[in-house]
């Protein structure tokens, strides 16, 4: 298994040749290129929006299969020859694609996070200082020792307990921990395990690093895409972007079938992802361990529930959390009223708070009418699908009813604070009609912004979070979710804007 990094000092440059195409392949992140010299290579299936796999051997045995790729045509003069070159770009680069099915299936998936330790924060290694005086425990210590080496050297035929290695006094040991699985639950046909494991870089004679690591996998069923299955590992992610409020990079993606050479797994390289591994941890609100809720050990059972929950809504909140997603990517890089926009569709996309047609079709027919009646009156021409175009809309509840709706149902985690709500949703409805209608903004608007956006992608968080936290975990066994603490800040800063304005 290699992750992104190793892939691309393995094969980061590397030419291929078959019976039907040649070229040369470049993997460097967003610019990773694909560029190739026969035109067979043009007749490959397609699929309707003209995307196509192909894959390839390099150094000999070593399967790559490009997925999802899509291509431009450039034409070239070769010995007075006309010729075509392709340069293709795949969304999806998969090493020893051969563990794969022979359908291009997987059945399971695991990966590692940047930053993913933060929120599983658990003493695995102790350290204990050997007083000079406890001669017992160091005698016992040696004696160990020496029985292991003797173990191992008798099965290796040397002796490993020549006294010009083992000299000198014990004054320190550290103590690796061993858990169980942190956690492995079903949600629908998938299963979801966390655990860990250790790296290790040195032979410690002169030095030695331990490091623990922190795997998530998904095991599936029946055998899927790569597409399908990194839509689920894309899920994961988000809920502990959303636990942190800030963006996540993935360091290593690896999948496997288990029809197919059971014990080896194919390794993805994602080129937008292998480019995010640079982004610095200060782009997020909260990255260290103090800031994020339920990662103690003794709090496991409550961060499986609620993840359990959290993913049981993953069909129904799939466009609102993707599109929060997105807009918690880059929030502490730029604002923008794009993300505004996207944000207010995250809301109006939730089921749950549209509500039921409290205005009934014959009513709208007769306020139609009687607003038809009032404008002939006056003398005023409006059309009678324009009038009934704006009567619809108070069959469905208003954008600050909603983002009302959503405050209501998450205002206990903001304790004691002094908030109203109804100058966020004042000033949402002011950029939110700039940006829609492309009216021009008043000279206030930057500075409100970044305020609001902050503060409504926050409520958003805290929503998805909170509705699926259905014994109410985060509050009772933490000091409260980071999204509360952004929603604070941001909204204070709001008020203080609006203060200084008047």
């Amino acid at each position: 298994m290699k992750s992104f990094s190793e892939i691309e000092k393995e094969f980061g440059s590397f030419t291929f040749r078959d019976e039907e195409k040649s070229g040369h392949v470049s993997l460097n992140g967003d610019t990773t290129l694909i560029k190739i010299d026969s035109a067979k290579f043009l007749h490959f299936p397609k699929d309707q929006e003209n995307f196509f796999d192909f894959q390839t051997v390099v150094h000999g045995t070593t399967q790559i299969r490009f997925e999802n790729a899509f291509y431009k045509i450039y034409p070239h003069i070769v010995n007075d020859r006309r010729e075509c070159r392709a340069e293709v770009y795949a969304n999806i680069v998969i090493i020893n694609s051969d563990a794969l099915s022979k359908e291009g299936a997987l059945t399971e998936i695991q990966f590692e996070l940047e930053g993913l330790n933060n929120h599983f924060y658990y003493k695995f290694m102790d350290h204990y200082y050997i007083d000079r005086e406890d001669h017992k425990f160091s005698r016992s210590l040696r004696l160990h020792q020496t029985k292991k080496q003797k173990q191992l050297g008798s099965l290796i035929g040397v002796d490993l307990t020549d006294a010009s290695e083992t000299g000198g006094r014990v004054s320190e040991i550290y103590v690796l921990r061993r858990y169980p699985k942190i956690f492995s639950f079903r949600v629908g046909t998938q299963k979801y395990e966390c655990f860990y494991g250790y790296s290790q870089r040195g032979l410690g004679w002169q030095g030695i690093e331990l490091k623990a690591k922190i795997f998530l996998r998904i095991v599936f069923d029946s055998p899927v895409s790569p597409q399908e299955a990194l839509d689920s590992v894309y899920e994961i992610r988000r809920f502990f972007s959303q636990q942190q409020m800030g963006s996540m990079s993935f360091s290593g993606i690896y999948g496997r079938s288990k029809s197919r050479k059971a014990h080896r797994f194919c390794s993805f390289y994602i080129p937008g992802e292998a480019s995010n591994i640079k982004r610095n941890s200060s782009d997020n609100y909260y990255s260290d361990s103090g800031s994020i809720v339920l990662n103690r050990w003794s709090q496991r059972k409550s961060l499986t529930a609620l993840l359990k929950e959290w993913l049981a809504h993953a069909e129904q909140r799939r466009r609102y959390r993707i599109l929060i997603d997105a807009v918690g990517d880059e929030i502490m890089e730029r604002f923008s009223l794009e993300q505004l926009a996207s944000l207010c569709s995250a809301v109006e996309s939730l089921e749950e708070l549209k509500g039921g047609d409290e205005i009934g079709r014959d009513v709208v027919r007769d306020m139609t009418a009687a607003a038809k009646k009032a404008a002939s009156k006056h003398s005023v021409d409006l059309q009678d699908d324009r009038i009934h175009g704006c009567l619809s809309l108070l069959k469905r509840k208003s954008l600050s009813h909603r983002v009302k709706l959503m405050f209501n149902a998450v205002k206990k985690h903001f304790g004691s604070a002094d908030i109203e709500i109804g100058l966020l949703t004042k000033s949402i409805s002011e950029m939110r009609t700039v940006a829609v209608h492309g009216s021009s903004p008043p000279q206030d608007v930057s500075p409100k912004l970044l305020s609001t956006n902050r503060a409504l992608h926050a409520l958003c968080v805290l929503y998805d979070i909170v509705t699926c936290d259905l014994e109410n975990r985060v509050l009772s066994e933490g000091e409260g979710h980071p999204a509360a603490r952004v929603f604070r800040e941001s909204y204070f800063q709001l008020r203080a804007i609006n203060s200084r304005k008047k």
